[in-house]
């Protein structure tokens, strides 16, 4: 060790008492920001990862659902709706905000009291995306069906739900969050 007098110091680890004020910032730092999931999050500040935008969307009431004629669903109350991303007054639809494109995770139930032929089907720009279906099971039992499934998605694009039902007359959906209900949210790091 060349110009070194005495014996060679042992290496001992910086506590926080060895700062000044007893906490590194990014001034201490080389270089002061990370990468999260694709973003640049500056160190000493505050950043969460959640799945945003997100929302869920039931009926106020009952919809009456017309014999072999799909049928738009009318999901009027949010809640919950991150971005105002949903229109729950005329479209009754999810449009991705903009800046939001990627992949999503969307779902949907709905609830009869009938044991006809069902359909659930989530609409992608006015196409069918995803359907599902439950056939007569020639009983009087109320039942469920549901749709779920990810997508990527572009801003713009909208989802909605309609149904179909094959019976001898309308049924009502039945409107309650717990039995009929459609939403989605932005998958992170997917």
């Amino acid at each position: 060790m060349a110009g070194y007098i005495g014996n060679f110091p042992t290496a001992i680890p910086l506590s926080g008492t060895d700062i000044a004020d007893g906490t590194i910032t990014n001034a201490d730092l080389a270089n002061s920001s990370i990468t999260l999931n694709g973003s640049g999050v500056s160190l000493g500040g505050s950043a969460s990862v959640d799945n945003t935008p997100a929302f869920q969307v039931k009926l106020d009431g009952n919809q009456s659902i017309p014999d072999e004629t799909s049928t738009k669903i009318q999901w009027n109350n949010e809640l919950y709706d991150t971005d105002s991303a949903y229109d729950n007054t005329t479209n009754y639809r999810f449009t991705v905000p903009s800046g939001e494109g990627g992949k999503y995770w969307f779902y949907s139930q709905l609830q009869f009291n009938t044991s006809s032929y069902l359909e659930c089907q989530i609409r992608k720009n006015g196409s069918e995306w995803l359907k599902s279906h439950e056939p007569d099971l020639s009983t009087n039992n109320s039942r469920s069906v549901w749709a779920a499934g990810v997508d990527i998605a572009s801003v713009g694009d909208y989802y909605e739900v309609f149904t179909y039902q094959d019976t001898s007359g309308a049924l009502n959906l039945i409107g309650n969050n717990t039995r009929s209900f459609f939403g989605g949210y932005k998958l992170i790091g997917v």
